[in-house]
């Protein structure tokens, strides 16, 4: 008995080592495991499908239930029952813990020499070209559940034509910074009781800008702590005020500070000193696997310590000297050139500080201007604090999770716009970075804390400046005011007012707004002129082509006809298809501030190229080569396949305005074929162009009208088949430009004979030709029926025989 269970046990096991759920990556297997949930993903291909779901399964719900809707036609549920069609998937782990569905789409890379025709011709009916972009192709499929597909995937990865198949999934994605799904002002997708939407819109603006981490930042707080886990290498030597040798940290020689108020009662204060490292960790904490990411993750921080007393020497406010306030913005802009300048304090009106900050955003950036940062202030009684009121600074206030105006946020005609925050006190979530180490700023025990109010929105708006002068270093700070306020997501009412200024900062709309782009044909044909969209005022730009990977000066012209202009002729020697890249070095009084690439293809080269129609999707069809002409005269409403290898890689398509009538097709069969099919009457025309040549057809659904006539004598009989084109040239429409030819072979027709009373048939025959002649000597006088079928149309008529 024992031993029977053992060989049981091992067969289990044996089966169940060959029974693998997973998918290659590289030369490794990747396990999966289906998750002990019942969630499932449904996708359905038609909308009747959709509809029998909704109108089904869905008011059938109970409440333990889960719909999501995730597309027009793909669903999360977690009941098999709920789905009756359609392609399902279970819900798998991999071995991170990483949590996905299968879809019924694969991504196909093919080995060099190959046509995804092989993979598509073996899968006829299981597989459908999508589209192919940087090589791969993308698959849809026609199965019904998960394990089919990566049952397919794997046979795919067997073919020698493929290099790597792998199937596509939805599934989860740890995020690398811990507390990121925290950091709503980022991305708002509802999290914590917010409005979707109600954030900086920064994510687009990461991919559309590399962060130039030359970038300075000057943070004028309580210091900054360098060595914390997420600014670390980020954060420069700085300033103390008092205190030349901290360079910019936080001091605090007491933890807490114990004071009496005017009635004698004991109250301990905690000295903190974390509201520099708060605000520098939102602006720049670095985009890495712990904490949280910054607006503009790795720019440099340059600490400035205004606040570096210990509670027992000042009071439990904040004192700071302003002369001294005054001396270190001037040696921010000046001597260290920062770019702009983050003050999150609030000061009483001073002559002083404010010729400081005049001078920095006048006379900053060697001219061009620093950007000063301030918040609008927390006071319930909504005064605009200063230096937030100078119109020399961009003053920003602060909305909640769903966009209304914080009651503390101050107000005033010198507001500029908003950003997100939190509450005061208890009631901060704008997770940031926290003095390090216990004891020691916001959260005695870690790294991170909360923090709210108009500075956590003052620093955001930073980062987001930040963004915009690594699109664009040239960028005055007028030119900054300008940018967030005519990007800006409008709040309140309609324009300007002073509670929102000009609306909700939109990263973005900001960076997409000035970043430099090379404009100009992607495709070479004879000569194109290129030039940088958004030139930095008073920069240069430096040209240069590379064909097929070899620089090639001789067919390039550098700042011809006119400065920021690239001329490219194309050499006869390069005729056919082929590859470049124009790069665009743009600098700034001798710096290089971007370098820009533009990939460029030569056209395929098209002279009188022949056109097969090589299958037809329904019988009937003619198929053959289309002729050199580019009129194409099919049968109508039949679906033809076009064949050719100069649509590889190439976009359809150009319809023209042109009469039509009843429906017509002209889609995408694969990466190489279109499907075509134009109704009876009808027509259209289709081009192809590959950017320097057009090449055009003109479709013609024609009917035909087919005529029977009989004749005979002397024991004989004649039944002759004529056709009559009715679309003749004069009812296609005006722009008809060449008569397709109106003639067409005769397709093989069946005549019949019967006799008219008993309905005995007397001759049957197939018929290649026109007519046919029958010997009727033997017949029996009286009435007949002759009966011609041609191309399923049925024409008869009746004769006497005497």
């Amino acid at each position: 008995m024992n031993r029977f269970i053992c060989i049981l046990v091992s067969l289990i096991y044996f089966i169940s080592s060959y029974a693998q759920v997973g998918y290659k990556f590289n030369d490794k297997f990747v396990n999966l495991v289906q998750d002990e949930s019942s969630l499932l993903f449904v996708q359905f291909v038609c909308p009747k499908q959709v509809m029998n779901f909704k109108g089904g399964g869905a008011k059938e719900l109970k409440k333990n239930e889960v719909f999501a809707k995730l597309s027009k036609n793909s669903f999360i549920v977690n009941s098999a029952s709920i789905s009756k069609d359609g392609y399902i998937s279970k819900l798998y782990k991999d071995e991170f813990g990483h949590r996905l569905f299968v879809l019924p789409r694969l991504a196909v890379k093919l080995n060099r020499g190959y046509s995804i025709n092989t993979v598509l011709e073996k899968y006829f009916g299981i597989l459908s070209f999508d589209k192919v972009e940087y090589g791969i192709y993308r698959l849809d499929c026609n199965l019904a559940n998960e394990k089919e597909i990566l049952k397919l995937n794997q046979e795919i990865n067997e073919m020698g034509a493929v290099e790597w198949c792998e199937p596509m999934f939805f599934g989860e994605a740890f995020p690398l910074n811990y507390y990121y799904p925290d950091q709503y002002y980022l991305y708002n997708s509802g999290q914590h009781g917010g409005t979707a939407g109600i954030d900086i819109n920064v994510q687009p603006a990461w991919n559309s800008v590399v962060i130039d981490t030359t970038l300075i930042v000057a943070v004028l707080d309580d210091g900054v702590e360098r060595n914390h886990e997420d600014l670390v290498g980020s954060v420069l030597e700085g300033m103390t005020i008092d205190f030349p040798e901290e360079k910019g940290d936080p001091k605090n020689e007491y933890n807490n500070y114990i004071y009496y108020d005017d009635d004698g009662q004991q109250h301990i204060v905690s000295n903190q000193k974390a509201h520099g490292t708060a605000c520098a960790g939102i602006v720049a904490a670095h985009n890495n696997d712990i904490g949280i990411r910054g607006v503009a993750s790795g720019v440099k921080i340059l600490p400035i310590n205004i606040d570096p007393y210990a509670f027992p020497i000042a009071t439990s406010t904040h004192f700071v000297w302003y002369e001294k306030v005054s001396d270190a913005i001037r040696w921010a802009y000046n001597t260290k050139k920062a770019d702009i300048i983050n003050c999150a304090y609030s000061f009483s009106y001073s002559t002083l500080l404010s010729s400081a900050i005049n001078e920095a955003v006048s006379q900053g950036r060697d001219g061009k201007g620093c950007i000063v940062v301030c918040p609008t202030g927390n006071s319930f009684d909504q005064s605009l604090h200063f230096p937030a009121s100078l119109e020399s600074t961009i003053a920003v206030g602060a909305v909640d999770k769903s966009g209304v105006i914080w009651e503390y946020s101050g107000r005033g005609n010198c507001v500029d716009i908003v950003a997100p925050s939190s509450g005061l006190g208890n009631d901060c979530d704008i997770i940031t970075t926290d003095r390090s180490g216990e004891g020691l700023g916001y959260d005695y025990f870690s790294n991170y804390a909360a923090i709210g109010g108009t500075s956590a929105s003052c620093a955001q708006v930073a980062g987001v400046i930040a963004l915009v002068l690594s699109a664009n270093k040239s960028l005055t700070a007028e030119n900054i005011k300008y940018i967030l306020h005519s990007t800006a997501r409008d709040l309140g009412p309609s324009g300007f007012d002073t509670t929102y200024g000009y609306g909700l900062v939109d990263a973005y709309a900001a960076v997409n707004t000035v970043a430099p782009k090379i404009s100009g044909s992607t495709v070479l044909c004879d000569t194109h002129d290129y030039s940088i969209d958004n030139l930095p005022t008073g920069a240069d730009v430096s040209w240069a082509l590379s064909v097929n990977g070899s620089s090639t000066a001789a067919q390039l012209s550098v700042n011809t006809p006119a400065v920021n202009q690239c001329r490219i002729t194309r050499s006869s020697s390069q005729s056919g298809s082929f590859s470049a890249t124009l790069t665009a070095t743009i600098t700034y009084q001798n710096d290089t501030i971007k370098v820009l690439s533009k990939s460029l293809d030569g056209p395929a080269h098209f002279v009188s190229v022949l056109y097969t129609i090589v299958n037809t999707v329904e019988s009937g069809g003619t198929g053959g080569m289309v002729g050199s002409y580019n009129n194409i005269d099919i049968k109508p409403n039949t679906t033809y396949y076009l064949f050719s290898p100069y649509f590889v890689g190439k976009r359809l398509i150009a319809l023209h305005d042109s009469p039509i009538v009843g429906n017509y097709m002209f889609s995408r069969a694969a990466e190489n074929a279109f499907y075509v099919m134009v109704p009876q009457d009808g027509n259209m025309i289709a081009q192809l162009s590959d950017g320097c040549t057009t090449t055009t057809w003109s479709f013609w659904g024609h009917s035909y009208a087919y005529n029977m006539s009989i004749s005979g004598g002397n024991g004989q009989l004649t039944v002759e088949i004529t056709q009559e084109d009715l679309s003749s040239s004069e009812n296609r429409g005006a722009g008809t430009q060449q008569k397709v030819p109106a003639s067409k072979e005769l397709p093989a027709w069946t005549l019949e004979v019967y006799e008219a009373t008993t309905f005995k048939k007397m001759s049957s025959a197939e018929v290649n030709g026109n007519s046919r002649t029958l010997d009727t000597s033997s017949w029996p006088k009286g009435i007949y029926i002759v009966r011609a079928i041609v191309d399923k149309e049925i024409l008869s008529e009746k004769i006497t025989i005497q």
